[in-house]
């Protein structure tokens, strides 16, 4: 029985990859680091963990090396669901991890094994029994991201989902849930009771591209489709979609509890932080126990409530975004 957790990356199209695009002055390194981080985490509370990188090509000396001291596997596997070019401003990039699920689902293919794929911007907080123990025999473990009904997400609410869902199968009745990308907890069956259906909303996809219609264009829509046809259970008491940005705050305290932590803010600020002392086998990332190592997690994230050092950090970047929004409206108005 193996249990694995890996994480899916491509660097290519890097301009159409929100993790790259956005990420600091050298984006290739700073998602480099966020891998290493969140396999480290990983590795401080499961030891017995298989981990995994899924990726298109090698990821180079540095990070190899890195992975090497975590016992971590890469699996290369090719981007067969690369969009076109046009396909969607942004976001392109993910639907590398309907590669990278079907690819794990083929190395680890026993009816034993588990496997959780995340996102590379979560931070593990202790075991992850649960979560495996959690993950249907026949189904998917999901994150529910409960958006209301006209929220936009990558440009498709669940009311126009719904509507494209109908045109794939007019049984289908009712709003879809939108399940987030950043954990999918599944086994080999699962995943090959869905594939088709996965496929058969990637080529519709395609076809509405062409005819400049309505469409799925992210992982997450593929998969929100062709999870109705499946038994899914709950993550929520395992991880949540944090957002700690200076002028958006979805903190609680209930925060502390969890075993798995999504960062989204964070990449270059709190994570890049944690990913330093991360990298001193003696500092309190390796040393100290549960209680002490979360706390100074959290501490980095302003979880649950911001200390004065983070507050100050949060309100001068919010004045220079302020700043600058007035600036750029003050020279288009020239």
């Amino acid at each position: 029985m193996s249990t694995v957790v890996a994480i899916a990356f491509t660097p290519s199209p890097a301009a159409d990859s929100p993790n790259l695009h956005s990420a600091a002055k050298d984006p290739l390194r700073t998602f480099h680091s966020l891998i290493n981080l969140c396999f480290s985490s990983l590795r401080r509370w499961n030891p017995e963990l298989t981990l995994v990188l899924v990726t298109t090509m090698s990821p180079g000396v540095n990070l190899e090396r890195q992975l090497n001291e975590l016992d971590a596997d890469i699996l290369l596997t090719p981007f067969s669901h690369e969009p076109p070019p046009g396909f969607f401003p942004t976001f392109n990039a993910s639907l590398f991890s309907i590669d990278a699920l079907a690819c794990l689902a083929k190395t680890y293919a026993e009816p034993t094994d588990r496997i959780v794929l995340l996102d590379p911007d979560v931070v593990c907080c202790g075991s992850l029994e649960h979560v495996f123990n959690s993950i249907p025999q026949s189904g998917f473990l999901t994150y529910d991201t409960e958006y209301d009904p006209d929220y936009l997400c990558q440009g498709l609410s669940a009311v126009t989902a719904a509507e494209l869902h109908k045109q794939l199968d007019p049984t289908l009745n009712g709003l879809p849930r939108h399940y987030g990308g950043e954990l999918y907890g599944f086994n080999a069956s699962s995943w090959h009771t869905i594939s088709a259906r996965v496929e058969e909303s990637w080529k519709f996809s395609l076809y509405q591209w062409r005819n400049k219609l309505p469409r799925f264009v992210t992982e997450e829509h593929l998969m929100n489709y062709a999870l109705r046809y499946t038994t899914t259970v709950s993550a929520e008491p395992y991880i949540r979609r944090i957002w700690t940005a200076p002028t958006f705050r979805t903190v609680r305290p209930s925060d502390l509890s969890l075993p798995l932590w999504h960062l989204p803010a964070e990449k270059n600020r709190g994570l890049a932080k944690m990913q330093q002392v991360s990298r001193d086998p003696e500092s309190w990332f390796w040393q100290a126990p549960l209680p002490d190592w979360r706390d100074r997690a959290a501490a980095n994230f302003g979880i649950p409530r911001r200390d004065p050092k983070r507050l100050l950090w949060d309100l001068t970047a919010n004045f220079l975004r302020r700043t600058q929004a007035i600036a750029s409206i003050r020279s288009a108005s020239k």
